[in-house]
Formats: structure tokens, C-alpha cells, sequence
């Protein structure tokens, strides 16, 4: 053999021996791409041309049953990988816009920029926009502790918002934790100005200034003005009830008392069965003491629904009901009877309102 030919010879097998440990390694870097939870599409040339083309032809017929071999994911779960992917970058990007809404206005401070900021933070469904919710809130405190016109910039946006919008309860908020001398002149001056429009959304947020403030306490006009309500809106509205509930039985006299139980008893089987326990309850609180107790047995009858029965319960835990041997029996009655709806609450109220003894507690704890 002739000396050219045999280094031909060797020089061939070593080719033989680099493709065969190439083909090796292509095989293993295959296996090691393939896991449960995803698979890693090679080049043709590390997974071999057999196994690529196969792949392909595999995922172009959509075979679904082939994607979820090959991924570990079903062709939904990989819909869903992808809309949260878009939803994340959809975040990220109102995260940036927060973060850079924030810095612009740190140091040129806008009233109604702030509170446009604050609401739309509150509705972001991004968690790390949070961080700027507390900072964004100070900022305006501080912005109205030191500049009156940002003051009346947030009361005319609260006279202007809808009764559905969000920034009324902000612009509250901020006023109430501002360092400002005269905070319930301010109020009180709010309260006028929306009262001075009849409208059914200015009276729902002179009612939503009245609950969060207090104004009613000490003010015997603001007391007027929930009375006004009370007695003389419409009750296809949530806003008589309301206005009853920030009211104390002695801010009215008995005419105007005995107006609001006759028109409750009138009403009340009309109205939506969420409205009904509010109204049994200031039925209850409005009616004299003696004649309480008749209504709230009445009341808690079977013939009723649920929440008629447990407002009847509500009012016994406030104390305007004051509980009775008759309405004791009655509870002891409903409570040893597990098929009623009302059970477990009347054995709550009788275990917590009412005075009785161990063998009645014994007596509740055996369901007898």
C-alpha cells in the first residue's frame, strides 16, 4: 500500500469517527432539551435532519395531541401562557406610566391631576402600582394644607363627579387627613352646595359627605337636611333609607316619627328584599318602644324571607329591640328547629342577648 493512499485511509477514519461522535452528542443535547414543562427546538444540524423534519411536519397539521407531547402544555394551557405573557406586559407598561404620571407631578403638583392619578392607581390591577397610592395621597394632603385654590380645585370636582365615580370618596379623604384649620366650615359649605341641587346623585353625595364626616352630630341644619330626605324623597330610591340610617330617633319630633313608621309599614313589602331588612330595622328604631315587640314577632314568623327575620335579630344585637320572655320562647322555638334557615342565628341571639340559665344553654348546644 502505497504511502499516499494509506494517509487517505486515515485520514477517512478519522472523519467516520468525528460524524459518529457529532451524531452522538446531537443526540444527547436532544434528550437534554426535552423536560416536562418544555421543549427546546434545535437547529436541524445538532438534532439531525430526521427528527427536525418530523417535527415540523408534526406542528404544521396542528396536531394537538403531538403540541402537548412535545411541550408538556395542551394547546389551551399554551393560550393561556400567552395571554398572561401579554397581560404582564400590559401591566408592566401601566406600571411605567404610573411611575412616570408620579414623578411628573412630585414636583409640579396638579389637584386634579393627583386626584385623576390616585383613582386610576386604586383601579390598576398591577399590585406594584400600589406603591405610589399612599405617596400620591400625601402629596395632595400636602398640596391643600398649602395652596386654598387646590382645596375648591377638589370640591368642584366633587360636586361635578357622578354619584359612581370614585373620586368623591378621595376627595373626602384627602381633606379629612390635610393639616386645614377650618376642615368642617369647608364641609358643612359642601354640604349646602349639594343640597341646593335636587337631583338624586348630589343627594347620594351629600349622604356619602354626612356618613364618612359626622356633619349630623352637632348640626342641627345638617340634621334638618337628612330629615328633609327621610321624610319627603322618593322611596323607588336607596337615599330615604340612607338618610333614616344617619339619623337618632330624638333629632325628629313625633310627628315627623310617626311619618316615617306609617310610610315604612306602607312600603316595605314593595321593596327589594335588600332594602327590607334596612327598612325593618328603622321601622323598629322609630316606632315607640311598646309597640316593638309585636312587630319583631310578627316579623320573625316562617311566613317571611330571611333577611326580614334576620333584621328583627339585628335589631336585638343594637339594642333597640330589648329582649322578652315571649320573644325568648319564640327563639327557642325557631332555634330547636335545625330544617329553618334561622336557626343557628336565633340560637346566636339567645346565647348573646338573652339572660338564661345552663339547663336552657345545655338545652341549645343538644339541638333539642
Amino acid at each position: 500500500m502505497s504511502p499516499i493512499k494509506a494517509s487517505h485511509i486515515a485520514l477517512f477514519s478519522i472523519l467516520l469517527i468525528a460524524v459518529f461522535l457529532l451524531g452522538f452528542w446531537g443526540g444527547q443535547v436532544s434528550m437534554l432539551s426535552v423536560n416536562d414543562d418544555q421543549v427546546v427546538l434545535n437547529s436541524p444540524t445538532v438534532l439531525g435532519d430526521e427528527f427536525s423534519s418530523e417535527t415540523s411536519n408534526k406542528i404544521a397539521s396542528n396536531d394537538k395531541d403531538t403540541l402537548q407531547s412535545l411541550t408538556g402544555q395542551s394547546e389551551t394551557e399554551a393560550n393561556i401562557t400567552d395571554a398572561n405573557t401579554l397581560a404582564d406586559s400590559t401591566q408592566s407598561i401601566n406600571s411605567n406610566e404610573i411611575s412616570s404620571r408620579f414623578e411628573a407631578l412630585k414636583n409640579s403638583p396638579n389637584a386634579n391631576a393627583l386626584l385623576a392619578l390616585l383613582v386610576d392607581i386604586a383601579s390598576s390591577e398591577n399590585a406594584d402600582d400600589m406603591q405610589y397610592f399612599a405617596r400620591t395621597m400625601d402629596k395632595l394632603r400636602q398640596l391643600v394644607s398649602e395652596d386654598p385654590s387646590a382645596i375648591q380645585a377638589l370640591l368642584d370636582n366633587f360636586v361635578l363627579a357622578d354619584a359612581d365615580d370614585r373620586s368623591p370618596y378621595y376627595v373626602i379623604s384627602v381633606l379629612q387627613g390635610a393639616d386645614i384649620p377650618n376642615r368642617m366650615q369647608i364641609f358643612e359649605g359642601l354640604a349646602q352646595q349639594l343640597l341646593a341641587d335636587s337631583s338624586n346623585s348630589s343627594q347620594e353625595k351629600f349622604l356619602h359627605l354626612v356618613s364618612s364626616t359626622g356633619l349630623q352630630e352637632n348640626n342641627q341644619t345638617i340634621s334638618n337636611m337628612l330629615a328633609e330626605i327621610a321624610l319627603y324623597s322618593s322611596m323607588e330610591t336607596s337615599n330615604r333609607l340612607y338618610a333614616l340610617d344617619l339619623l337618632m330617633p330624638y333629632q325628629l319630633d313625633t310627628g315627623q316619627k310617626q311619618t316615617i313608621v306609617d310610610d315604612l309599614k306602607l312600603n316595605i313589602n314593595s321593596m327589594e328584599e335588600s332594602q327590607r331588612s334596612y327598612a325593618i330595622e328603622n321601622l323598629m328604631r322609630f316606632s315607640e318602644p311598646a309597640n316593638r315587640e309585636t312587630m319583631a314577632r310578627e316579623f320573625l314568623s316562617t311566613r317571611n324571607d330571611l333577611s326580614t327575620r334576620v333584621a328583627v335579630l339585628s335589631s336585638l344585637h343594637s339594642g333597640t329591640l330589648q329582649p322578652s320572655s315571649n320573644l325568648k320562647d319564640q327563639l327557642f322555638t325557631i332555634a330547636s328547629n335545625t330544617s329553618d334557615p334561622l336557626s343557628s342565628h336565633a340560637k346566636h341571639a339567645l346565647m348573646h342577648v338573652f339572660d338564661i340559665n345552663k339547663n336552657e344553654y345545655e338545652q341549645l348546644n343538644s339541638g333539642r
